[in-house]
């Protein structure tokens, strides 16, 4: 066993894409694993080559817009569309339906490099937990701390000590279809660390590990939370080896956490939606700690100062009483007005009631997004048996007497998926907006390891299995006669018009 601390590299690779937002984008996993190396012995810095870290922006470019909910743009560099996408994109530009222009999302690549060539970023020595426990008051609120209770979780800094290298490198990876930001991340740590083991985890990791090996060359590849891999090469390099289970939360870094923190109560979703990979990613659902939950909170909003938390759960309001509502009422104990909650994920229309949607609404959930996905009830039964019709309407009748505004929600529809016909969503369309709130058009993505992907393989003219480009979202690649391209433009004008009409006339 080595005797100096050993030394882990995380890194957030840059995203290719049409389109980027930070709808609260964080590295969650990778910092979770990046804690329990921490927590077993480890030093652990953490490079973004999404964003510079908050506070510490550089270089000559203009910073991009933030929003003070902690949502935002990304810094944006056009260019050239892969030349696999010509055959599904020319027929669109010629006929004047596409303006979208392919673009890397991030720190430039040069400052990138030189962060992962020099060790620079957000560092923790790995002394033990960023903040001491601390029990909470009898009255729910946090009791009061000092600052000695925060260890030192740096902002953005080199790793002390000159000439090193890191003895682990882990690259997260989030859409299949961003791989491309994967490569890059992986040419560059090989470039400057040669030596380091270098592994892979995340969403593209586990739903196309055999695609992620072959293009990126990694020493290997975390699939779902199996770390058996991990743990095996890093014994036989003679490093420490941390005990499972991995922790609930993420390193606390400042400059990814301090605009906006995430939180996940619970693991997993118990539902098996035919279009939704959240089973093939975390195949057991895991009902959350209340205490859990309210210590990774605490230590965001007292150590970092963050006041936007964004919900990361799949299922927010599955067994709510046991998880969910406690925590909305330790939250409300604070009697904090500038606390913010969000749903970026959506909650299940099933789930709410009166005394849930009155806690949201009393503890700062601002923004209520839900998941209807088609106001059909022939394709609930069909692909996910969530939610009835009378549900949803029910459901916003609920937020509305809880105090929330038609603009404060938010309906996710989805389009695209193989076979569905334009007049469907249209339909979906118009039944919620005549509710008054907000629709949210969401194109479906084919999503390997889900029940549809065997569908969507035969639906699809273009190679899905091969090219993961494809499965992006914005590219609409299910497109067939019943519901062309220029069909989704024009409901997803209806989606944005309709809306502003409609608040005229509420």
């Amino acid at each position: 066993m080595k005797k100096d601390r050993p030394l882990a590299l995380l890194v957030q690779p840059p995203v290719y894409d049409f389109a980027l937002y930070d709808l609260y984008l964080k590295p969650f996993g990778l910092l979770r694993i990046g804690r329990w190396l921490a927590e077993g012995g480890w030093e652990v810095l953490f490079v973004n080559g999404l964003q510079y870290p908050s506070g510490s922006y550089q270089g000559g470019l203009r910073k991009p817009k933030r929003k003070p909910d902690g949502t935002g743009k990304f810094n944006r560099h056009p260019i050239e569309t892969p030349k696999v996408l010509e055959p599904l994109l020319r027929p669109r530009i010629e006929r004047g339906e596409w303006k979208k222009h392919f673009a890397r999302y991030g720190v430039p690549e040069e400052d990138f490099r030189s962060m992962i060539r020099h060790l620079r970023g957000e560092y923790w020595a790995g002394t033990g937990c960023p903040r001491q426990a601390h029990p909470a008051t009898p009255e729910g609120g946090i009791s009061s701390m000092q600052s000695e209770e925060f260890l030192p979780v740096s902002a953005f800094k080199a790793v002390p000590g000159a000439g090193r290298s890191p003895d682990l490198v882990l690259i997260g990876t989030g859409m299949t279809y961003w791989y491309l930001g994967v490569k890059e991340a992986v040419r560059i740590c090989r470039e400057e660390h040669p030596k380091s083991l270098l592994l892979l985890g995340g969403i593209y990791a586990t739903l196309m590990p055999e695609h992620c090996g072959r293009i990126t060359s990694p020493d290997g590849v975390i699939v779902e939370e199996d770390f058996s891999l991990l743990q095996g090469l890093l014994e036989k390099r003679g490093l420490p080896v941390p005990p499972l289970p991995l922790p609930n939360r993420p390193i606390p870094f400042p400059g990814v956490f301090k605009e906006a923190g995430v939180l996940r109560l619970n693991t997993g979703c118990p539902l098996r939606c035919s279009y939704c990979a959240s089973r093939a990613l975390t195949p057991i659902f895991r009902p959350g700690d209340p205490d859990g939950a309210w210590e990774a909170f605490r230590e965001l909003y007292e150590g970092c100062g963050t006041r936007n938390f964004a919900f990361y759960d799949d299922a927010l309001l599955y067994r709510k009483e046991e998880v969910l509502n406690p925590f909305l009422e330790r939250v409300i104990g604070l009697k904090d007005p500038s606390l913010r909650f969000y749903l970026p994920n959506g909650v299940h229309v099933s789930g709410l009631d009166r005394k849930t949607a009155q806690l949201m609404k009393r503890a700062g959930v601002v923004e209520i997004r839900m998941g209807l996905e088609s106001a059909s009830e022939e394709f609930h039964r069909r692909y996910d048996r969530k939610v009835e019709v009378e549900q949803f309407l029910q459901g916003v009748s609920i937020l509305k007497q809880a105090g929330y505004e038609a603009q404060d929600i938010s309906v996710y529809l989805l389009a695209g998926l193989p076979g569905q016909g334009a007049e469907e969503v249209e339909a979906s369309i118009r039944f919620v907006q005549a509710t008054g709130v907000r629709v949210r058009l969401a194109e479906y993505s084919p999503v390997p390891s889900t029940h549809l992907w065997g569908e969507s393989l035969r639906a699809c003219s273009f190679p899905l299995e091969e090219e993961p480009l494809f499965h992006n979202n914005s590219l609409f690649s299910m497109e067939w006669e019943g519901f062309p391209y220029r069909k989704l433009l024009e409901l997803k004008r209806l989606a944005r018009e309709g809306f502003g009409q409609l608040q005229e006339s509420f």
